[in-house]
Protein backbone atom coordinates (compact mmCIF):
# COMPACT_ATOMS: atom_id res chain seq x y z
CA UNK A 1 0.00 0.00 0.00
CA UNK A 2 2.64 2.10 0.97
CA UNK A 3 4.41 1.61 -2.16
CA UNK A 4 1.87 2.84 -4.68
CA UNK A 5 1.12 5.82 -2.11
CA UNK A 6 4.22 6.98 -2.24
CA UNK A 7 7.01 5.32 -5.18
CA UNK A 8 8.83 8.21 -4.89
CA UNK A 9 10.33 7.70 -1.01
CA UNK A 10 10.79 4.07 -2.51
CA UNK A 11 12.88 4.91 -5.26
CA UNK A 12 14.23 7.19 -3.18
CA UNK A 13 15.54 4.25 0.34
CA UNK A 14 16.61 2.16 -2.29
CA UNK A 15 19.04 4.34 -4.51
CA UNK A 16 20.49 5.43 -0.87
CA UNK A 17 20.38 1.44 -0.28
CA UNK A 18 22.41 0.89 -3.23
CA UNK A 19 24.77 3.71 -2.76
CA UNK A 20 25.54 2.64 0.80
CA UNK A 21 26.59 -0.99 -0.81
CA UNK A 22 28.41 0.56 -3.96
CA UNK A 23 30.63 3.14 -1.72
CA UNK A 24 32.61 0.86 -0.09
CA UNK A 25 33.39 -1.03 -3.16
CA UNK A 26 34.31 1.71 -5.11
CA UNK A 27 36.61 3.26 -2.64
CA UNK A 28 38.01 -0.39 -1.46
CA UNK A 29 38.96 -0.50 -5.36
CA UNK A 30 40.40 2.82 -5.75
CA UNK A 31 43.07 2.27 -3.08
CA UNK A 32 43.72 -0.88 -4.84
CA UNK A 33 44.50 0.53 -7.39
CA UNK A 34 46.64 3.53 -5.66
CA UNK A 35 48.45 0.97 -3.58
CA UNK A 36 49.07 -1.25 -6.56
Amino acid sequence: MYVLVNPFMVYLFTNVLIHIQLYPFIVHKCTFLHIH
